[in-house]
């Protein structure tokens, strides 16, 4: 998304900061309002792209794989950068403070 809050949205595709897909995550917007417009709303984006990350790290059992679920990859390889991009974001707002790391 490159922090565009309006991001994606054609044809089902990946929307919004998180780059949610709605055609298998609209209903997590419900408590939201109207999926195809809160998908574009940063605050619920970013909750229901929270919780959606949170169960695939879950059922993932940790972090890496988790990313690699949420972004549709099968790999470090194949995800284009993202999960390196993604853990160097992590690892930088530790060292900063902001977060604690823990897998």
């Amino acid at each position: 998304s490159h922090f565009n809050p309006y991001a994606g949205g054609q044809s089902g595709g990946a929307t919004g900061l998180m780059q949610i897909i709605l055609s298998l995550h609209r209903d997590k917007f419900a408590k939201f309002g109207r999926a195809e417009s809160m998908a574009f709303n940063p605050v619920a984006n970013m909750r229901v792209g929270a919780m959606i990350l949170s169960d695939c790290i879950r059922r993932r059992g940790n972090i890496l794989q988790g990313l690699l679920c949420y972004c549709g990859a099968s790999s470090p390889a194949s995800d284009r950068g993202y999960t390196e991009k993604v853990l160097s974001e992590r690892r930088r707002l530790a060292l900063a403070g902001t977060i604690a790391l823990k897998d």
